[in-house]
């Protein structure tokens, strides 16, 4: 006498002999912005609107499968990096190769290699640390913002050195913060008050 013990999934029960077929919805390819590459640590991405998570398969893509059509919001969560909402609507995907790019931004508790060029800094008000300010370069394409704690890094990529200006906005209320960058150094710009 022999028994057969299914493969079993959170899913899907398989017996040998059966066939599951699966239809790929659609993909996210999940990138680092600050290396341009894939992410690092652990990185969840799922659907809010019917709570499911994506399967990582092993060329780093997000998977979705047996989706209907429609308008969905992804929600992408890693240590490393602040979370990301991005509508996607399936059916304006290729279907032939339907996969959705996101960079995700780092947060201030990233592993940057220590010859970065980066400014950290820290802003407060009256009430405690000011959290989801924006932080921007002024005159170049460079921005963060603060998380919880109230902190916020931001890099360069091939600045030698340079006299720059923050511009910082929450709610209305904006400031703005003089500071230097210097190729391959972490620079603080200290505890900044505001508004």
């Amino acid at each position: 006498m022999s028994i057969t013990i299914p493969y079993s999934t959170d899913i899907h029960n398989v017996y040998p002999g059966d066939v599951i077929t699966t239809r790929l919805s659609f993909a996210l390819w999940i990138i680092d912005r600050y290396t341009g590459d894939r992410v690092i640590g652990a990185v969840k991405a799922s659907i809010k609107e019917i709570s499911i998570s994506a399967r990582k398969n092993p060329g780093g893509y997000f998977l979705f499968t047996d989706i209907a059509e429609g308008n969905y919001t992804t929600l992408i969560e890693g240590g490393f990096y602040f979370p990301v909402e991005q509508t996607v609507n399936t059916s304006s995907l290729d279907p032939k190769n339907p996969v959705v790019p996101i960079q995700l931004e780092p947060r201030p508790s990233y592993p940057f290699p220590g010859n970065a060029t980066l400014i950290r800094g820290l802003i407060q008000s009256a009430e405690g640390p000011v959290t989801g300010a924006s932080v921007k370069v002024q005159g170049k394409p460079i921005e963060t913002k603060t998380d919880e704690r109230g902190e916020f890094v931001l890099y360069f990529m091939n600045t030698k050195q340079e006299h720059i200006q923050l511009g910082i906005e929450k709610g209305g209320d904006a400031k703005t913060v003089p500071a230097d960058i210097y190729e391959g150094k972490t620079v603080s710009a200290g505890v900044i008050s505001f508004p």
